[in-house]
């Protein structure tokens, strides 16, 4: 058989075209690790790894969506709601986001989960009258001074960070960011934002890229355990110039009337509240607008109010913020956003609220793997209440010692003592730290008697796993390696897995560290020189 001669010009556009496939594979390989270095380097602070949350849930688990900004991460506890009536429930948010973000957003999470119900947060709609219309829409005119957390561009890469490499809706979500924005090619990769953080580099980053974070395994909660009850807070009167100066949800502001009948919904407000519903409903999910509850001024409530009247007219309801009966300080955690208190009374309300106006199941006595985040989660939030209820707790060492003795789960207790003791350490709490919290009781008596030196010790769940004492000054170094995690003491300062656990001053330093969230929960001390300590 005479073989034929393969033409070379043939040959040559084969090697060519593998080439450029090579070429175009690689490319796309470096694209996945460049992205995925500038996630690892930025950690994620608490909101952005909320809005990550959805990422790493199962595929159609999700029965209600949240859409909106950080007032949903803080107002809603998805966990609580699963353990009142078993919805399960997750975030599609981010700090500050615009409706056009949160459009996105829920384009994103449609590709994976069907949930039955979306329930919208229209708080970017109150604008132009809250410090975040006037640091979101205005920052490129005014972007002197402004903090990177509260504007658009922040908005233009959180989304683009949340979308994952290769979600078809990420070029549209940055190209309109960009537009508002002037972020560029930051959005696509956070690497060139992140690029001077690798000495930073600890535990929790890498937590955060395979989505094992506290906020991320409470599908997007964002615990506040501080209240507002008996705080002060500034009164100002409004201007532009001077919102843009607010750089933190902290300021109440004061209308003229004449301000005050300019108030009115913005446009761009209206198509993008449109353009969300006209896709759920293309989607056949029902939706809900709100004003999840925070503490509003008259031309926020005039232009909410202007909300309803356009839900009204697009036909679906709208939960105002009067309609949750939240109200009072005591369930703020800042003027932007409920507590802990708040929240659990904000999701209680949505639990009958959804129950009144949907049939939604009830997933609890399901054997269906999906909802296995859940399942796992019940009890979690009531053992991470009870550490983040020692933030602001008002009390001496007695009473501290006393909580943390009652604390349940994988904390670690970190003790540091130094100076003179005098009356501030009672018998109490010497049987507090020896038999509660298992502190080695030589160790305690020779700090004790001697009124110098220094004591360090870790204790897990009432048991010591190390403890150190020096008669002369200062340890300058610990080094311990308890239950899988690096401790060590070193220039002053705590450290677990490299992440900082808290400082030690003179007196009875205690940090409280939780293993499972990789973060420090609490960190005091107390002036053991002075009386009056036990309550």
């Amino acid at each position: 058989m005479i073989k034929l001669p393969i033409k070379k010009g043939k040959n040559d556009m084969r090697k060519l075209a593998a080439f450029w496939l090579k070429f175009l594979v690689f490319l796309c390989l470096l694209a996945i690790a460049v992205n995925a270095t500038g996630t690892l380097l930025s950690g994620g602070d608490d909101v952005t790894q909320s809005a990550s949350s959805l990422k790493h849930l199962p595929a159609e688990s999700v029965d209600v969506l949240w859409l909106g900004t950080s007032h949903m991460n803080y107002n809603i506890i998805p966990q609580y709601l699963y353990d009142l009536c078993g919805v399960t429930s997750a975030m599609a948010t981010g700090n500050s986001v615009d409706l056009d973000a949160s459009y996105w957003m829920l384009r994103q999470a449609l590709l994976t989960q069907s949930p039955q119900v979306i329930v919208l947060d229209v708080y970017p709609a109150a604008a132009p009258y809250c410090y975040f219309y006037v640091q979101n829409v205005l920052a490129l005119e005014y972007r002197d001074g402004m903090s990177e957390g509260s504007n658009p561009y922040n908005t233009a890469t959180g989304v683009a960070r949340w979308l994952p490499v290769g979600s078809p809706f990420k070029p549209g979500a940055i190209a309109e960011a960009y537009t508002r924005s002037g972020a560029g090619g930051e959005a696509y990769f956070e690497l060139t934002r992140m690029h001077s953080r690798y000495g930073e580099l600890a535990r929790d980053n890498f937590e955060y890229l395979r989505g094992d974070t506290r906020s991320i395994r409470n599908f997007g909660y964002l615990y506040g355990d501080q209240s507002m009850e008996g705080q002060e807070y500034a009164v100002q009167a409004y201007t532009q110039e001077a919102a843009l100066q607010a750089n933190e949800v902290g300021t109440y502001w004061e209308f003229t009337d004449e301000q005050l009948q300019a108030a009115e919904l913005l446009d761009a407000s209206v198509t993008a509240i449109r353009r969300i519903v006209e896709y759920a409903r293309d989607k056949g999910i029902e939706i809900v607008l709100c004003a999840a509850p925070y503490m509003t001024n008259r031309a926020e409530e005039k232009l909410f109010a202007q909300v309803g009247e356009l839900a009204d007219e697009l036909g679906v309801p709208f939960v105002g913020l009067e309609e949750s009966g939240i109200e009072g300080l005591q369930y703020m955690r800042d003027l932007g956003h409920l507590n802990d208190r708040g929240a659990r009374l904000y999701t209680e309300f949505w639990s009958d609220y959804l129950a009144d106006h949907y049939d939604l199941p009830d997933r609890r006595e399901s054997a269906d793997s999906r909802y296995t985040p859940w399942r796992e989660g019940t009890g979690r939030y009531d053992v991470q209440r009870a550490a983040m209820s020692l933030i602001g707790m008002e009390t001496g060492l007695t009473g501290y010692l006393e909580a943390l003795a009652a604390l349940d789960g994988d904390y670690l207790v970190l003790i540091s003592a130094q100076g003179d003791v005098y009356e501030g350490f009672t018998e109490s709490d010497w049987l507090l730290m020896t038999e509660m919290l298992g502190m080695n009781g030589e160790a305690v008596e020779e700090w004790y008697y001697t009124g110098t030196g220094t004591l360090d010790g870790v204790c897990c769940e009432g048991r010591m796993l190390a403890s150190a004492y020096a008669s002369e000054g200062r340890t300058k170094t610990i080094a311990w390696n308890l239950l899988g995690h690096e401790i060590t003491f070193e220039d002053s300062r705590w450290r677990v897995d490299g992440n900082s656990a808290g400082s030690t001053n003179t007196g009875m330093n205690i940090a409280v560290y939780s293993l499972p969230d990789h973060m420090l929960m609490d960190c005091r001390t107390f002036d053991l020189t002075q009386m009056a300590w036990d309550e």
